[in-house]
């Protein structure tokens, strides 16, 4: 892995995820040992990745069996890896955590191309450790939080399993709910937020005494609450269109794209293509409405170009909200490897640009990804 970075710098988001829950598989059978056995030099150089495209863990030189009590032999504390060592590595007391902070600092290579700062130098405040989408963007903002919470300091504070951690990766711990998002806020802001808020209630209460009291309070009839059909905003997502770049055939980048300022179009709303008055038409084919899919997805269109016209297609997973989006395309098929984490439902369309501006979308269609680990 470590060549890897250093031959083609940061790599696919979609790629170091897969090979990040293949060595937490590993580090998981190695901590649910009656004596947990913790690795201790999780680095990218113990990385290997294999002809088939497999992360594989090696190199168990300094790793131990976890015995209370213990503190973490000289060699060991002095034989770890800068920058991925855990800071209680140099204290001498290593736990299934350590490696939690480890593989955490080995995606954040993998990802960035940079080597996080050594632990020492983080714990005195020489150095911080920049967060992975100030130094690319395009990373994932759970992909972030999942990293930044590993390699917290304090080892209590980051998870408590390298099962718990891939859950992470996967989505299936995401805070949900107003109270989990206050929790996250400055005292200045949720000073700000409770201000309003109270600037609210004494409008309603006011307006509320003002009607009480007006003589037209009388004529108000009591009338049953109309029920309210709320959308969930993925449902009526506008499609946000990508450059042309370069894609890695052999792996899909599940981030939403970059918003643009080129028009959009609502996706409950879109016409299919044909019905617009510029000639251009295009017909979904492949993935077929409600039919089961696996890797790797094939999308396929017939279709005809007007002068500067190009294909793209957009499609998004529906539980967690993750896009992949193709190149812009001449062709009328495009092939592609979802990650195995994004089973389940999936939409997808066709849109049709011009000069980087979306003039087309078809409407979208439905269907069902599969994979088996």
């Amino acid at each position: 892995l470590e060549e890897r970075v250093q031959r083609l710098g940061a790599l696919p988001e979609a790629e170091v995820l897969l090979w990040a829950d293949q060595v937490l598989d590993a580090l998981y059978y190695l901590h649910a040992q009656p004596q947990p056995i913790v690795h201790r030099d999780v680095k990218p150089a113990n990385i290997r990745i294999t002809p088939g495209g497999d992360a594989v863990l090696v190199d168990f030189g300094i790793s131990k069996m976890m015995v209370s009590g213990q503190l973490t032999a000289l060699v060991a504390r002095t034989s770890g890896s800068p920058g991925f060592a855990p800071p209680e590595q140099y204290a001498g007391g290593t736990t299934p955590q350590s490696d939690l902070y480890a593989l955490a600092a080995t995606l954040y290579f993998a990802l960035t191309a940079r080597k996080p700062p050594d632990a020492p130098s983080l714990l005195t405040q020489q150095q911080i450790l920049a967060s992975p989408r100030s130094l690319v963007p395009q990373i994932t903002k759970r992909t972030e939080r999942v990293i930044l919470r590993a390699m917290e300091l304090n080892p209590a504070r980051r998870y408590a399993s390298a099962s718990e951690m891939r859950d992470a990766f996967q989505g299936r711990m995401e805070p949900v709910g107003i109270l989990s998002r206050l929790g996250s806020l400055s005292r200045k802001q949720l000073g700000w937020i409770g201000g309003a808020v109270g600037m609210v209630l004494l409008g309603v209460v006011g307006i509320t005494w003002a009607v009480s009291r007006s003589p037209a309070s009388s004529l108000i009839t009591t009338v049953a609450p109309t029920a309210v059909m709320r959308t969930p905003e993925i449902e009526q997502g506008t499609v946000a269109v990508l450059e042309a770049s370069p894609m890695p055939k052999e792996t899909s980048t599940l981030r939403p794209p970059p918003p643009v300022s080129s028009p959009v179009v609502p996706a409950s709303r879109s016409p299919e293509l044909g019905d617009t008055n510029s000639g251009t038409v295009v017909t979904l084919s492949l993935p077929v409405e409600g039919e089961i899919y696996e890797n790797p997805v094939i999308f396929s269109w017939q279709g005809t170009l007007g002068s500067g016209e190009m294909f793209q297609v957009i499609a998004r997973h529906t539980e967690s909200g993750e896009v992949v989006s193709s190149p812009l395309l001449q062709s009328t098929e495009w092939s592609t490897k979802l990650h195995p984490a994004y089973t389940g439902e999936w939409w997808y369309k066709v849109v049709v640009m011009q000069n980087g501006q979306v003039i087309h979308t078809t409407a979208e269609r439905r269907f069902i990804f599969v994979t088996f680990f």
